[in-house]
């Protein structure tokens, strides 16, 4: 089953966030939107939603609120294009809630073709108290009365209606009411509730009354019953009246503790803590909703990865950074979109972790000063085991790695070098390797403070000439090394051997399939490196 809601909207940058946020994770599989001149930049907020995939943006020019006929050609491209099962059509400040679920599957269990929702009007804060609308408006109207004397917050309002998308024609001004191709079947649906949040604060209600208010004198096409109370506001506005109006609408703390006392008014905190879980969960955990689509996104596609880093997830990708913080709000979009698209994705695992599942493949490193017979001994024992010879720091790699030695950034050159290792891995062939330099190289290039980020060490040996037999080999390969040879330099590998416990093989007047054939001795002794 297909989900797709519609949306039309103007200057709400104070809730568009929350509300998308919302229903994609209560089932929306997609949002469709409809911008009619928003200058507050709700627009710069719901183009970061964009690339998640699951919401489309558009723009209506017009101003003279033509709602029903913008709402409904969303409600076609949602039954045409989008291949809806069924369609919502909601306003900014609607937050549809299912019982015991989400709307999908509410809407799944229903037998209907139009379902009537009713809307519970919730109470905003005392203006100047600080708090949040969504988090900490709890006052609801439990029993709205018919008296058209008192404030329209607290007085029956209309149900929407929620549409089966099959023979669907159009939609009514308010999204109140339906019309089909063919007979349908109409029911009330208890299990969805809509909260509904139209008055917020002052400033919200003054910016709303003179949109609405100007754009239905704009209007030529309805009667002026249409939009009654936004003209008669606009009216008071424009008077100068409107802050007297507003105060009468929200209630002061008197008008409000009667209400509660007649059981018009009482606590519903059903999306506070919803809201409020968000608040709390800054870390790893996703509020419920959530972490349901998450485990069932897990059930049908697989689980993450299990070097999935959700937090560098969002900071690789500028788009996902401008529009989440938080790691499962990563974790879900990788879930949702981002396997799908191909996305890359840091890993999470240590570096203690990755030289753990290296060390299982590592058969040998093989080390030692160029002419010293290593690259012939690694290879000879590779063909004695089946083994593939890596060579992690050929080329530019080890270039880089002296070179920035010789800087002295020596966390820069280990990176390197660890990097440059666990790329070999991961493009050599199943099975075992055998490496022609490994962390033994590494350690003599930099501090002795980087040798303990190589443990486990694997097992290691290293290979040593004396100098003219080292200066002959590199003279057979056409390399005139004597300046860049000195004793000591050749001498320096046999101290480190020594003191870094690496069985150390002279080579000087042996050859490479016989000092081989001692390395595989040692390997089949275990003596450790």
């Amino acid at each position: 089953m297909r989900l797709v809601m519609t949306l039309l909207i103007r200057n709400e940058i104070d809730i568009i966030a929350d509300f998308l946020t919302y229903h994609l994770a209560q089932g929306v599989d997609f949002i469709v939107i409809t911008d009619n001149g928003s200058t507050d930049g709700t627009l710069d907020v719901v183009a970061r939603f964009v690339p998640t995939g699951r919401v489309c943006l558009l723009v209506e020019e017009d101003q003279d609120y033509r709602q029903y006929a913008w709402v409904t050609r969303m409600a076609r491209l949602a039954r045409d294009l989008l291949k809806a099962d069924w369609i919502i059509n909601s306003d900014a400040d609607e937050f549809w809630h299912a019982a015991g679920g989400n709307l999908k599957q509410v809407l799944a269990q229903a037998s209907a073709d139009v379902l009537m929702v009713r809307r519970r009007n919730m109470i905003p804060p005392e203006e100047g108290s600080g708090r949040d609308v969504l988090v900490d408006g709890t006052l609801a109207v439990l029993a709205p009365v018919a008296d058209r004397s008192r404030s329209k917050l607290i007085r029956t309002v209309s149900a929407k209606a929620v549409c089966r998308a099959d023979g669907f024609v159009s939609i009514g001004q308010g999204n109140h009411e339906a019309t089909y191709d063919r007979p349908v079947t109409q029911a009330d649906e208890p299990r969805l509730t809509i909260y509904h949040y139209p008055i917020r604060t002052y400033a919200q209600f003054e910016a709303k009354v003179i949109q609405g208010g100007a754009a239905y004198a704009r209007n030529t096409e309805f009667d002026r019953s249409v939009g009654g109370h936004w003209r008669r506001w606009y009216a008071t506005w424009e008077a100068g009246g409107l802050r007297a109006a507003y105060d009468a609408i929200v209630l002061d703390p008197a008008a409000r503790a009667a209400a509660v006392a007649e059981g018009i008014l009482g606590d519903d905190d059903t999306l506070a803590r919803h809201f409020r879980s968000r608040v709390r969960s800054r870390a790893d955990a996703a509020p419920p909703e959530e972490a349901r689509r998450m485990a069932d996104l897990v059930s049908l596609d697989g689980p993450l990865p299990g070097d999935f880093d959700a937090g560098g997830y969002l900071r690789l990708h500028p788009d996902l950074a401008d529009l989440f913080t938080l790691p499962w709000q990563g974790a879900l979009h990788y879930l949702e979109h981002g396997r799908r698209e191909g996305r890359i994705y840091p890993s999470a695992r240590t570096r203690a972790q990755e030289k753990a599942d290296q060390a299982g493949r590592i058969a040998l490193a093989v080390d030692g000063l160029d002419g010293s017979g290593k690259s012939a001994v690694a290879r000879h024992v590779a063909a004695a085991l089946g083994a593939t010879v890596l060579d992690p720091f050929a080329g530019r790699v080890g270039a880089l790695m002296v070179h920035l030695a010789r800087l002295g950034q020596h966390d820069r050159a280990d990176a390197v070098a660890h990097d440059a290792v666990a790329l070999a891995l991961a493009e050599a062939p199943p099975g075992p390797v055998v490496f022609d330099r490994h962390w033994f190289t590494a350690s003599q290039l930099l501090s002795k403070a980087y040798r303990a980020g190589w443990e486990p060490r694997p097992f290691s040996v290293m290979t040593w000439a004396d100098r003219p037999a080292t200066l002959a080999r590199l003279a057979a390969r056409g390399i005139d090394a004597a300046a860049e040879m000195p004793e000591d330099r050749i001498d320096t590998y046999r101290r480190l051997a020594a003191e870094l416990d690496v069985p150390l093989l002279d080579t000087t007047f042996t050859t490479p399939e016989e000092a081989a054939t001692r390395v595989l001795a040692l390997m089949s002794l275990g003596t450790p490196s």
